[in-house]
């Protein structure tokens, strides 16, 4: 008859080996002879856990620590198994009690605190515990990982990055690793770096949707829309029952050469087809508002220093709620002091960044919003999966997207004239409404500075200080063609992503390829937007781009004193800037062709009395234009709402 000690290490053995009926077999012999032996119950019980019945484990392994109180290992694994239970408190206990009684080498419960620790949020403390399993075991590899993303989590994005590379030393064919290292590298702008890393996770896990998705943007920040826009597609081969990555595939679209917006259309009827809700609730019936306020609700996650944030704020700064009442459910996640400027002017502010669809339809429910507006489309975070299943009775797109959502309870696109034109309705599955005094406000930072003369004996510059995604090759043709009938003209891009040296050469090398003279084109990295805002002192004319138009970028250098060239196209996308000087009457900037366009921008350039002009002019007629009367809007806007309000 074999011995306890060998019956006990016959145990350990199959429970190594996976053998966990074995292992059972074992300690229930040992049991039957002695029923509180601790390492018999500490083993029957990781048995049970690996046989999915953790109840039952968690009960022989309580009556190991019962019988054995200083036994740490069965304490260690007590906590993991409570965490995987969700009784986070009780795994904590275990935890710290298998510390406490543990020699300082016995790592593992130290390791499993730093976890519970940052899922709860509790970053500090989780860094501690993933510091002390470090002093013991430097090179543990899991250790590096989490601690690195626990301190990326901190905002410490440096520390992060070396923890995160000696990880990636350690295992480099850990896809997470090399991951989380692109992501870091391209959150500090070195995107080449990033490139390169997120290529080295695809090549050990192909399917790395959220790696492909992250490739995406980055491709997209470098100035090249194809090859992001494979990348999105790759994300969704990788994950076809992710909306969000089908969402992201929507939104390259808008930046490629020759897109139509019978295409989008297409593109978004077959996303709502595929990811929409099949069976929204039922539009709930539309009590007369005569004599009361409308109650509307924006759903953003850009209630900030983000375009929606600039467009938003006259808007809701000028809301009268005796007429219309703005309540703002904001996904943000870092907040600045436009967020904190929208929260104060808003009826009410609600913070949804941690609830789910469910939750935040309850709150619109409780709110009695009557209109619901969403104010991200298909961009990052979006909320179109509440509209998509209807949270209000009337729902609208508006501000921040470029067209149709393609989603079937999406009542309203608000729009202007200038952005859909009369008898271009049937290109968006929403109803149009044209707003008669644009489709968005604008609101100037406050510490913008003032537009200054032009400095005698500076080149001529043309400028463009658009994200380079929307460098799309025909608009590099088309600066190729106008610098080359203007020979003393330069050309100034700046963007925050054109730091990334090899992202500005890649750029020299797109323009060289399209026919332009790099010796005369200045790339300009990032800069605090006063610094940026200063820089449209060198810039005599600003280039608009296509098919993707400039919005905040074309407001911004009007209220620099910098008159902006634009050839709209037929696509929502390419028609923001027609919007924007249509209406401060600047319709002598708007090109019928692409001729036209050269035509224009290079006699501009070469007029300086008329540069002059604009110079002193353009900040006033701005604020003398509808585009900032954020009252006069918010009137506008009340007005439309409750025609269509009243109509049922």
């Amino acid at each position: 008859m074999p011995s306890l000690a060998d019956l006990l290490a016959r145990a350990q053995t199959s429970l190594v080996a996976g053998d966990s009926r074995g292992c059972l077999h074992a300690c229930d012999e040992i049991l039957a002879a002695q029923p509180q032996h601790p390492e018999a119950l500490h083993f029957a019980g990781l048995a049970h856990a690996a046989l999915n019945d953790r109840t039952k484990g968690i009960d022989c392994i309580r009556r190991a620590v019962d019988s054995a109180p200083t036994f740490a290992a069965a304490w260690s694994n007590l906590g993991s198994l409570l965490m995987d239970e969700g009784d986070l408190t009780g795994a904590e206990e275990a935890l710290r009690t298998a510390i406490q009684h543990g020699p300082p080498s016995f790592t593992s419960p130290l390791y499993n605190l730093g976890n519970l620790l940052r899922h709860q949020g509790r970053l500090t403390e989780a860094e501690d515990a993933y510091g002390k399993v470090l002093a013991v075991s430097p090179h543990h590899h899991a250790t590096l990982y989490n601690l690195a993303s626990t301190l990326q989590e901190h905002g410490r994005q440096e520390a992060a990055l070396a923890l995160a590379q000696t990880a990636l030393r350690l295992a480099p064919q850990h896809a997470e690793s090399a991951f989380l290292v692109g992501n870091l590298l391209r959150t500090q702008g070195r995107l080449a770096e990033a490139l390169a890393a997120y290529d080295t996770a695809l090549a050990s896990d192909p399917d790395h949707a959220a790696c492909h998705t992250n490739r995406g943007n980055l491709l997209s920040e470098q100035g090249r829309p194809l090859e992001a826009l494979a990348a999105f597609q790759a994300a969704l081969n990788a994950a076809p029952h992710n909306e969000r990555y089908a969402s992201n595939l929507l939104c390259a679209l808008h930046y490629i050469d020759g897109i139509t917006p019978e295409a989008l259309l297409d593109a978004h009827l077959f996303w709502d087809q595929r990811y929409g809700c099949p069976e929204p609730r039922p539009a709930p019936p539309r009590p007369s508002r005569t004599g009361q306020p409308l109650t509307v609700g924006l759903v953003s996650a850009d209630f900030g220093c983000h375009p929606v944030g600039w467009f938003c704020l006259p808007l809701v700064e000028g809301a009268d709620s005796q007429d219309m009442r703005l309540v703002l459910y904001s996904d943000r996640l870092t907040e600045d002091h436009n967020t904190h400027r929208l929260e104060q002017a808003a009826f009410a502010f609600r913070r949804i960044r941690e609830c789910d669809d469910e939750q935040v339809a309850e709150m619109i429910a409780a709110d009695g919003i009557d209109v619901l507006i969403d104010a991200s489309g298909h961009t990052g975070h979006n909320r179109l999966s509440l509209f998509a299943n209807r949270a209000a009775p009337l729902q609208a797109s508006w501000a921040a997207y470029v067209g149709t959502t393609g989603v079937a309870a999406m009542d309203l696109l608000l729009a202007d004239a200038c952005q859909i034109p009369a008898g271009d309705d049937s290109l968006y599955r929403e109803r149009v409404i044209r707003l008669p005094v644009g489709y968005v406000p604008y609101a100037a930072p406050p510490y913008a500075p003032p537009p200054q003369p032009r400095q005698m004996g500076a080149p001529l510059t043309f400028g463009s200080f658009n994200n380079p995604v929307k460098l799309s090759e025909g608009i590099l043709q088309q600066w190729a063609l106008l610098l080359g009938s203007v020979p003393t003209a330069r050309l100034l891009v700046k963007f925050r992503h054109l730091d990334d040296p090899a992202t500005a050469q890649h750029l020299r090398m797109r323009f060289a390829a399209a026919g332009g003279d790099i010796s005369r084109l200045d790339i300009e990295g990032g800069a605090p937007h006063a610094e940026m805002l200063a820089a449209y002192h060198r810039v005599d004319v600003a280039l608009d781009t296509a098919p993707y138009s400039g919005g905040l970028t074309t407001l911004e250098a009007l209220w620099m004193g910098v008159p902006v060239i634009t050839m709209p196209g037929r696509t929502f996308a390419s028609r923001h800037s027609l919007s924007h000087l249509t209406h401060p009457g600047l319709a002598e900037l708007c090109c019928r062709d692409w001729d036209d366009y050269r035509a224009k921008a290079a006699s501009l350039i070469t007029d300086s009395a008329r540069l002059a002009r604009y110079r002193d002019t353009l900040r006033p007629r701005l604020q003398a234009s509808p585009l900032m009367d954020g009252a006069g809007f918010a009137r506008h806007l009340s007005r439309a709402l409750r025609a269509v309000w009243e109509e049922a």
